[in-house]
């Protein structure tokens, strides 16, 4: 049986192995007419036809809502020094060009072992992103994909492909998705309630601008991952690059300069009621992937990544699992039971005791970062989560109106977004009305 399995292995990975170095071959061959083609090439600017761009430009335009979103949040700023790896570089490979799925972001997420499928050739050497220098793109709606790229480098971990992008104007983030029409639909959900997401469009790859971003990529992409990765795909996300480090690599002593030493710090009690309120985009999308709250999960301390400077909380691959309560009428009650249960706890104790579900939150802060931010720590979270319930007035993005006009613009596609179906604006106001 060890024999047939081990044959197994071999043969898989022969075949990607074959498949990359065909994608390899392509990409050399693509190299010299795209150089060529580099001298003519297309700025590309969003155009107002771009329904998820406008809406996403709709929320970012309040002005309280875009000041708080980006306080205490330095966008030039390179992660602080700390024994740990970057969170987007594997463990023993720090700085090089391997490294880790972010999925979101711009951000990081959980580490993978090094070299694991993954064949290092002397292409490797050719371009290395530096994840301690690199700094965002600022204009994410413009761009010259034929002439402004420098480099790009894969993530090692995570099959649909995560990529970080060096342009003459900054660092980017590109990524496939099998479910990105709920992931932008949560973080637009997350931007109105007041979480940072960094900024982020949708390119058809059948598009004018879709063609020539695979195509000025693949030229420098030596691998041939891009298009092995992302050259079958109808979409891909573009994200703003943040510095910073995701929970699983923030390691004790980072952690206690985010939160304090010895007790809390003002930044702490910020920091972790930022948490908090993706806390709650959590339970309003029933995204049990990040923290057990009211779910039975191990959690992911790759969803949540803490900012360069003073840990800003930015929340990471962000998903809906709505339960269609035609369908699943039992499943759907039981979860309504359970967010009852929470936000009553809430009101009745969230500023004075620490409830058993933040509880569980609070010990898997410590799991992660070996850091206990103690139970007033989970005081603390409670009133992030309180911040939004306690304030539904406040936050008038979250209306029927609204969330129906955000599925209008993710269903415009054509091709169609993947994942439309799990986009349920009536879910989330079920789960908004208990709060």
């Amino acid at each position: 049986h060890n024999l047939v399995f081990s044959r197994g292995n071999n043969q898989a990975m022969g075949l990607k192995k074959k498949l990359m170095m065909q994608a390899a071959a392509a990409a050399a061959a693509e190299a010299g007419a795209a150089d060529n083609a580099g001298e003519s090439a297309t700025v590309w600017t969003v155009g107002a036809d771009d329904a998820l761009w406008a809406v996403q430009g709709d929320l970012l335009a309040v002005d309280a809502l875009s000041d708080s979103l980006t306080a205490d949040l330095d966008l030039a700023c390179s992660p602080p020094s700390s024994s740990a790896p970057h969170p987007n570089a594997t463990a023993d490979t720090a700085g090089t060009t391997d490294t880790t799925d972010t999925a979101d972001a711009a951000a990081a997420t959980a580490s993978t072992a090094s070299g694991k499928y993954k064949w290092t050739t002397t292409l490797d050497a050719q371009f290395s992103f530096d994840f301690k220098t690199a700094t965002p793109k600022e204009d994410l709606g413009s761009a010259c994909w034929g002439r402004d790229v420098v480099g790009v480098v894969r993530s090692d971990a995570g099959a649909e492909g995560v990529f970080f992008v060096q342009t003459t104007g900054g660092a980017v983030v590109l990524k496939g998705s099998k479910s990105m029409a709920p992931e932008v639909f949560s973080c637009l959900l997350g931007t109105a309630l007041g979480i940072y997401c960094p900024q982020w469009r949708v390119i058809p790859t059948g598009s004018p601008e879709g063609k020539e971003l695979i195509a000025g990529l693949s030229a420098k992409d030596a691998s041939g991952r891009v298009k092995l990765n992302l050259g079958s795909l109808t979409h891909v996300l573009l994200k703003g690059f943040l510095s910073g480090q995701h929970l699983g690599e923030l390691g004790g002593k980072r952690a206690g300069e985010v939160f304090g030493v010895g007790g809390l710090s003002e930044n702490g009690r910020k920091r972790l009621r930022e948490i908090g309120r993706i806390l709650a985009l959590d339970v309003l999308t029933n995204n049990g992937d990040r923290f057990p709250l009211i779910w039975d999960n191990r959690g992911n301390p790759g969803n949540v990544m803490m900012a360069a400077g003073l840990g800003k909380a930015v929340s990471i691959d962000s998903q809906i699992q709505p339960i269609d309560c035609a369908q699943h009428r039992p499943q759907f009650d039981a979860y309504l039971d359970k967010v009852r249960e929470l936000v009553q706890g809430l009101k009745e104790h969230g500023d004075t005791a620490e409830l058993l579900q933040f509880k569980r939150v609070r010990e898997k802060l410590l799991e992660f970062t070996t850091h206990d931010v103690g139970p007033s720590g989970g005081i603390e979270l409670q009133r992030g989560f309180l911040e939004v319930s306690n304030n539904k007035d406040q936050f008038t993005y979250v209306t029927k109106e609204k969330l129906e006009a955000w599925r209008e613009a993710i269903t415009s596609y054509d091709p169609p977004l993947v994942g439309t179906a799990g986009v349920d604006p009536e879910f989330v106001l079920a789960i908004w009305d208990l709060f």
